[in-house]
This record gives structure tokens, sequence and C-alpha cells, in this order.
């Protein structure tokens, strides 16, 4: 850690060190992808285009490939893909060939589709999730469509206008993904609805099928899980989730381990995380981030805004395939296919073993008048932490401890924790040592431990000048 020397001015002594656990676009210490390394492209050259945004995967059954459905913001299409034996291409029968163009209720508009899933329970049904409509203002929003017929568009059968719960989003900046959680996974785990302020009960929102519908926003990093009511077109929230990222790209839900995945851009580095329902201490029934991981080595730094998994059922030596959808449509390519570990019957992800962010020394000071030693360090984290400071200064040729401090930080969030000499009469001795020109250097310790007891250590050190 690189020494910052600091001015005494008269009894004026301050120090300010921040630890920046990199909670922004680029979490640090990311877990290698827990699947294979290779990345290939999996359509033709220039099928789609750009701005295909999302993926979502609807297995067959069976061990064989099942149906890849993808949306694009611009024009608003949703395409079914089938696996011809070397690639996906669209489905020729019933329209799909050249995709459908989406319509809001009653055939108008052009929804800026981001994000697609399927519900259990509703076999004839797409869902997606547009910010706007066309390149005009903020309509947040999750849109349900009857896949069923052969037309050449499709209209929506269900609006669910989610502005009221997502005010001031930007226009282009909204709901980025959607994924669909069963309702016998939230209760088996002990959902916590937030809003309620009592354990999930599907009883409480009538019509809402079989599950939640959960939505990833662009703007604010947020995953929000709402209850959709397709008999009066309105919805619930039911909670609010903290992905760990600034801005959420894609969310899938894999059936076999029971978590949700969330995806980010280039902006991120292609960094996924998993998270799960907490089963003990302050989170207790909060989806929370388990894991983080970094994109597979064979894959560059792409715009991937849409990731599908498919089962475990389609696992071939320990590993299934997945998917993203490249915005970019690189070097002509939108679709692009790897693996993943499976969860039974393969290798299983590895556990969280790691504290996701990194550390900085801060650029700036704060003064503090008096004689007055106070040492400030800001954690902040990709996901819930407990930060511990400790540590003492040295002023000539004696040592003053500074006393402990412990707060807790919210994914995404970030915490100050202002440490000062643990007899107050310390101060007033390390300031005349400073003015009268002798050495001192604080060093503090923090120790940084996730929710299921992972821990790193940061030594950060400064020394002061008189």
């Amino acid at each position: 850690m690189t020494a910052t020397r600091l001015p005494l001015r008269g009894f004026v002594t301050s120090i300010a060190v921040v630890v920046a656990l990199l909670a922004a676009a680029t979490p640090a210490w990311g877990a290698a992808w827990p699947g294979g390394s290779a990345v290939a492209t999996a359509d033709d050259l220039n099928v789609f285009g750009t701005n295909l945004s999302g993926l979502t995967y609807q297995p067959s059954g069976t061990s064989a490939p099942g149906v890849l459905w993808a949306v694009q913001n611009s024009p608003s299409m949703l395409f079914r893909l089938v696996w011809d034996g070397t690639k996906w291409t669209p489905d020729t029968a019933n329209g799909w060939a050249a995709g459908k163009t989406l319509r809001f209720p009653p055939g108008t508009g052009a929804p800026d589709a981001e994000g697609v899933t399927l519900a259990g329970g509703d076999a004839n049904a797409v869902y997606v999730a547009s910010e706007r409509d066309g390149g005009g203002a903020s309509k947040p929003e999750v849109l349900r469509y009857d896949v069923s017929g052969a037309a050449a568009s499709l209209d929506a059968t269900d609006e669910l206008d989610l502005t009221t719960d997502l005010p001031g989003l930007g226009a282009n900046a909204g709901p980025e993904a959607v994924t669909w959680v069963p309702d016998n996974v939230l209760v088996a785990k002990g959902f916590l609805d937030e809003t309620a302020v009592a354990t999930y009960n599907p009883a409480t929102y009538p019509a809402h099928g079989a599950g939640l519908f959960f939505v990833g926003i662009e703007q604010t990093g947020e995953i929000r899980a709402y209850a959709l009511n397709l008999a009066t077109d309105t919805f619930a929230k039911v909670a609010t989730i903290a992905s760990g990222f600034t801005g959420v790209m894609g969310l899938e839900y894999e059936p076999d381990t029971t978590h949700l995945w969330a995806v980010c851009d280039n902006n991120c580095n292609g960094q996924s995380k998993t998270l799960d329902i907490a089963q003990s201490g302050v989170d207790d029934g909060k989806f929370v981030v388990t894991n983080t991981f970094d994109r597979p080595a064979g894959m560059a730094n792409l715009n991937n805004e849409g990731f599908a998994i498919a089962p475990d059922a389609e696992c071939v030596a320990g590993a299934k395939p997945v998917f993203w959808a490249d915005d970019g449509n690189t070097d002509g390519h939108a679709l692009r296919a790897g693996t993943l570990n499976c969860a039974g019957g393969g290798t299983t992800p590895p556990a969280d073993t790691t504290v996701d962010g990194g550390s900085a020394t801060a650029k700036k000071t704060q003064k503090q008048k008096g004689k007055r030693i106070a040492i400030k360090v800001t954690a902040g984290g990709a996901e819930d932490l407990t930060a511990k400071a400790t540590g003492k200064v040295k002023a000539g040729k004696k040592s003053y401890a500074l006393k402990p401090l412990t707060g807790g930080v919210a994914a995404g969030s970030s915490v100050t924790l202002t440490l000062k000499p643990a007899k107050a009469k310390s101060a007033s001795a390390i300031a005349k040592l400073l003015a009268d020109g002798k050495a001192a250097r604080a060093t503090i310790t923090v120790e940084l431990t996730d929710a299921v007891g992972n821990a790193a250590t940061q030594n950060l050190s400064v020394k002061l000048k008189g």
C-alpha cells in the first residue's frame, strides 16, 4: 500500500483511509467460471443483427435440446429458436421463421423488449420485460404474449405497468431482465415477503399464478419480486433485492440449484452472480449473493444482455449448455454457447469462498480541528459484509491503540467507520509529537466477512508528517 503524507497545520491533523470494496461496475476477486472455459458462436452469421437483449430456455423434458426464446428491442421482436444439429436457428413453423413483431395491447406501439421468461402453468405464454415504447419515455412493464398461434405479429394479452413502483427511471434504464420462480421453492425456503413483513404466503396474492416474477432494473441494479394478477392486470411488490451489480442485464432462475442468476455486461467485465435465500442470520428469508463468477476464459468482454441455462437433463460429462445474447452482434454473431457444471450427477459449482471486492486508499483527506486524531474507513461491497477495523498510530517511539469499530454493509452500499485513539489523551500526545517533527504512522487492519463466513483482510498504512 502506497504511503500518503498528510500536512499538520497547527494542531489540525487528519487522516482519511478508504477501503472501497468495488461494489460498482467491476467487483474484484470473482471466482473462475464454474464450467468449461471454451465459448463458441451458436448462430449463423448476421441472423439477428444488434439489440438481441434477452434469453430464456424451455427444456424439452428429455436429454434432447429444447427451445431457446430470444427478444430483440429494436425492432421489437420475439424469436423461437431451435437446434438444427450445428446451431440455433429461428423455427420455420407457425410463422416464426423471421421472428414475430411485438405490440402493446391492442396492437399498437413497439415495446422496448429487454428480457424474456416463461411461467410454470402457463404453457402458451411468453413474458417480456419492456423499458419504454420505442424510443420514448420510461414505460416499465411486464407483458404477456400468447405464442400458440401462427400470426406474424403478437399483441400483448396482458399489460402490467410497473411505473408506480419504479418512478424516475431513465428512458433507457428500466426493466432489463425478467425471470420466474415457482411458489413451492419460495415457500420451502421461507422467502420473506418484505411488504407484508412476514414469510411469503401465496394465498395473499389472488390470481397471481404459481410463482413470482423477478425483474432486474438497469438503473439501480435492484431485482424486484412481483406478484402479477392477470385477472386485473395489476401487481404487488413482494421484495427488493440487491444484486451486487450497478446494473442488471440478465436474470435466469436455475431449477436444478434453485439459484437465481444475475448477469452484467461488459461494464462489469461480464461477471455473473448467484443468489439464494438465506436460511439464517440477519438476511434470513432474503435473496443474497452467494457467489460472483468471472466470465469464461474463452469469451471476450462482450455486451452480453441475455443469459439462459439448460437443465441437468442435458448434462454430458458433468456439464450442460448455457447461452449468452450479445447486444452488439460482435463479429456478426449475437448468440454464444458454453457450459456450466451440473448441479447433480456432475461437478457441483464451487461453494462461495470469496469476499467480493478490493481496496483503495483515499485520494483526499478530511480536516479535523483541534487535537483530534481520526481515521475514517469506508467499507462497501458487492455482497452483504461485516467490516471490522482495528489499528494503531506509532508516533516517535510510542504506539497508541485505536478503538476498534465494527459495522454492517448491505450489498451495493457502504458504511464509514471513524477510528479514534482508545484513550482521549492519546490524540493530544500524537499531535504534539507531530508538531515537534517526530515521525508518525497509522496502520489499520480491516477484516471483511461475508454472510457465509468468508473473510478477507486489508492492511493499510499511512505516514503522517508534521
